[in-house]
């Protein structure tokens, strides 16, 4: 029993670091693009400016996605903020393409 719960767990942990490895190529009409799938930061958020705080994103931060767009941040935390009352803060993001 203690040998097949081994086995087991052994299968699970080699099958979760084989799919992080793995990459996905998407083919548009232009050219191939190569995708990790298990990268979050996939593309550029909508906003250059943070919502919470007024400054400028770091792009080194998590994002989140809200309402089909990827949000920027600038420090720790805000995220967090912006997940409490996602509409308070809605109307401050700043899109790069306005």
């Amino acid at each position: 029993m203690k040998l097949m719960a081994a086995l087991i767990t052994f299968l699970i942990i080699s099958g979760v670091s084989y799919s992080q490895q793995n990459k996905v190529e998407i083919n548009t009409d232009q050219k191939i693009v190569e995708v990790n799938t298990m990268d979050r930061k996939i593309s550029e958020p909508v906003n250059n400016i943070c919502p919470i705080e007024g400054k400028e994103i770091n792009k080194e931060l998590s994002q989140l996605i809200y309402n089909n767009k990827i949000i920027g941040f600038c420090c720790p935390g805000c995220d967090e903020v912006f997940l409490k009352n996602p509409k308070l803060y809605e109307s401050k993001l700043n899109r790069k393409d306005e």
